[in-house]
């Protein structure tokens, strides 16, 4: 997904970190000037009116932005969508500044969006939900953006390199032989797309018309993997570990020991490795987020075993 290699070129790009950027700041002080944050006061009108007629003005104010457009009213408010629209429109076009202010934004976006723990589906206006709705809108978009940039600022590449939004195995074209190739894929029966399609709308800087109380996107839009379907993961793992064998590459793939939605377990990655590599195994316990687990319905957080496995050339 591209939002995940602008967070990362924010970083790989650089090999030093950054003490001072004219552009960036000025980027972030004109919208400011433009759009100042102001606190909201909700409590002057019925709250739950407050939000449906944010998502109103949204709706008929349609051409500030996409933002605007498709999340206004409903993971920011009217006011953070106008400032995320301008901030986006106005990015620097220089790399590495593009990337670093692209990554500040999607970071922001993720900390300030009215949801549960991600962006699958944001809170509905409902008596229990106001209050996480009221919170999450008065977050000051310019403070989280300034607090991403700062960080990535510090961060920086030993080597300078590149990421990409690309299928595994055609990247593998780039594999050389005493190559370590670091292997994370998909163990999930649902495309990862549905809890970050708001990250992805930032990164890409378009989206088309969205629907439902999630705002998804058309299906076509919405990026795939074969990795998330059970009648594909199998084979594409296959594929992409033959592949690598065949450059004489090493491999460390990470990947649950249970079973998966997707058709995958540890004990089935394990057995395609040592068709291709020499494996030598690890089990690593730990507890993983479930991303706005209730405690009723299930848990926050789960207890996890994760598979590590160091293949090698034969």
């Amino acid at each position: 997904m591209s939002y995940s290699v602008n967070l990362a070129n924010a970083v790989l790009l650089r090999n030093k970190p950054i003490i001072y950027n004219k552009l960036i700041l000025e980027w972030i002080s004109n919208a400011k000037n433009l759009y100042p944050h102001r606190e909201l006061d909700m409590k002057t009108e019925n709250q739950i009116d407050f939000v449906l007629n944010a998502r109103k003005y949204c709706k008929r104010n349609s051409k500030n932005g996409i933002i605007t457009k498709s999340y206004g009213g409903y993971y920011f408010s009217k006011e953070q969508s106008l400032m995320f629209d301008y901030l986006l429109k106005t990015i620097p076009e220089r790399e590495p500044y593009k990337s670093i202010a692209k990554s500040a934004l999607i970071i922001t976006a993720s900390n300030c969006a009215a949801s549960p723990g991600h962006t699958a589906q944001p809170f509905q206006p409902t008596k229990s939900s106001i209050k996480y709705i009221y919170e999450a809108w008065n977050k000051d978009v310019y403070l989280y953006i300034e607090r991403s940039v700062k960080d990535i600022f510090k961060q920086f590449a030993n080597e300078r390199s590149k990421a990409y939004t690309l299928d595994a195995t055609k990247l593998t074209d780039k594999v050389k032989e005493g190559d370590l190739v670091f292997l994370d894929p998909p163990y999930s029966g649902v495309h990862y797309s549905r809890f970050y399609h708001v990250l992805e709308t930032i990164s890409r800087g378009n989206c088309s018309k969205v629907f439902g109380r999630g705002r998804y996107p058309v299906i076509e839009e919405r990026p795939k993997s074969e990795f998330s379907l059970r009648s594909g993961s199998i084979n594409e793992l296959n594929n992409l570990l033959k592949k690598i064998s065949e450059k004489k590459a090493s491999a460390i793939i990470t990947f649950p020991a249970g079973e998966c939605s997707n058709g995958l377990s540890g004990d089935l990655v394990k057995t395609i490795s040592k068709k291709y590599f020499k494996v030598k195994k690890d089990i690593i316990k730990g507890k993983f987020s479930t991303l706005g687990g209730n405690k009723i319905n299930r848990p926050a957080r789960k207890e996890s075993a994760e598979l590590i496995l160091l293949l090698e050339p034969r």
